[in-house]
């Protein structure tokens, strides 16, 4: 007997003549195929496609659909904010507010002062709910200077750098469709300074001088 797998083929009598000789190898090979129906399964080698699911036009070719348009949702913008960049106007703000009640909040280090204007809104209490969460980065237009705040706690105010012209409008009369910002703290980095606010919301549309 020849020894094949686990099991035993019965090697056939020799037959006699040309048909003998022709007959053998086929008997041969179907006693092979028969044997491998009967290898146990622990000897079966593992599909490592068995478990992967197949496109359509392998899996199955008649389930294949026409090409429609794209699945919008799946590209669906879900967070909650966003990040502006664009160009400032950025100020060393009043150290000597600290710890002092400002607009949105008491002021900090490294907190800002805004404009609520040119946030696109002309009360504070429309982004009460939002300025604490807001942080940003400035660096001046030369890079040699920088500035970062995390969080806005008050509005720009105090003296007019114009007479007779308010502080906020006479800042932005001087520094037209640039962000103005000013943090306790924080350097003066000038006009034109590359800016980036981060945890901006994004149901707003992003400030004077910003974009995404």
């Amino acid at each position: 007997m020849t020894r094949f797998f686990s099991g035993t083929i019965d090697t056939p009598p020799v037959r006699a003549g040309m048909l003998g000789r022709s007959l053998y190898p086929l008997n041969q090979i179907s006693n092979v195929a028969a044997q491998l129906t009967q290898v146990p399964p622990t000897m079966a080698q593992p599909n490592p496609l068995a478990d992967t699911a197949l496109p359509p036009s392998i899996a199955n070719p008649g389930d294949v659909s026409p090409v429609g348009p794209p699945d919008n949702n799946a590209f669906t913008y879900n967070d909650a904010t966003k990040a502006c960049y664009g160009f400032a106007r950025g100020l060393a703000g009043n150290t000597a507010l600290y710890g002092k009640q400002g607009a949105f909040g008491i002021v900090r280090p490294n907190t800002a002062a805004i404009i609520p204007y040119q946030f696109g809104q002309s009360h504070k209490a429309g982004l009460m709910p939002y300025v604490p969460d807001i942080s940003g980065q400035l660096t001046s237009s030369d890079g040699t200077r920088s500035s970062w705040f995390r969080g806005i706690t008050d509005v720009i105010d105090g003296k007019s750098p114009d007479v007779g012209i308010p502080v906020r409008d006479a800042m932005q009369r001087r520094w037209p469709g640039q962000l103005i910002i000013e943090v306790p703290g924080g350097q003066d980095v000038g006009s034109s300074a590359p800016v980036v606010l981060k945890n901006y919301p994004f149901g707003l549309h992003c400030p004077t001088g910003t974009g995404l």
